[in-house]
């Protein structure tokens, strides 16, 4: 989420030792690896990681459970790096991490399954490589400076969560004997195509300013 987002560096970086909550000590001592928010990020990781287990080995229920848990953490690692006051950068690149990780596990566990169709797991692959590619070129232009986390960016997650999940929840209708929602089907497809549209949009602003920084980058030299 943002608020796991710094602006550049740590909230407690140059502050007195003294003046630091224990959460920020902690923090300072560890390089910023030991706060709160990493341990719910790294948490959300593993739930959700191993709720598509779960999905792939076909005990549905057990693995939608885990992955909405897993999600709703990655949700709330953003709110304890704000209230902790331990927001860093190291603590976003965390939080980008185990997104892009937990896609890539998405993709290719329930996509080899058929619970993802062919033409979902292209799509989505190709925004999350684009995106990756994009980061890259940021960062080599920008001295490792992170890009900023665009809203659309969060959005496309979101509705890409929400598609990965309606179409999880359909097979577990079925598994248990009964027919797939046509209705959820219809939101499944809905929440693609509206992954795709803002994704569409946040790549190409991604691509962009990677883009713009290469020029700038020319110009001076």
């Amino acid at each position: 989420m943002n608020l796991h987002r710094s602006k550049g560096a740590s909230d407690y970086e140059g502050l007195p030792y003294d003046e630091l909550n224990c959460h920020q000590k902690l923090g300072r001592k560890s390089n910023g690896i030991l706060t709160l928010a990493n341990v719910v990020s790294l948490a959300g990781l593993v739930i959700s990681s191993s709720g598509i287990k779960d999905c792939y080995q076909g005990n549905y229920k057990k693995g939608v459970a885990k992955i909405a848990s897993g999600r709703l953490l990655d949700i709330l690692d953003g709110f304890v790096a704000d209230k902790t006051k331990t927001k860093s950068e190291l603590g976003a690149r965390l939080d980008a991490g185990t997104d892009k990780i937990l896609m890539a596990e998405a993709l290719i566990g329930l996509g080899s399954k058929q619970i993802l169709s062919n033409i979902v797991v292209a799509s989505f692959a190709t925004q999350n490589g684009a995106n990756v590619l994009s980061t890259y070129l940021y960062l080599k232009n920008h001295n490792n400076k992170d890009p900023k986390s665009s809203r659309e960016g969060k959005l496309t997650t979101t509705f890409q969560w929400l598609t990965i999940g309606g179409f999880v929840v359909n097979e577990l209708l079925e598994d248990q004997g009964r027919n797939k929602s046509s209705t959820l089907e219809v939101i499944n497809w809905t929440n693609f195509v509206i992954s795709n549209v803002i994704g569409t949009k946040a790549s190409l602003n991604y691509f962009h300013d990677a883009t713009q920084s290469i020029n700038v980058t020319s110009s001076e030299n």
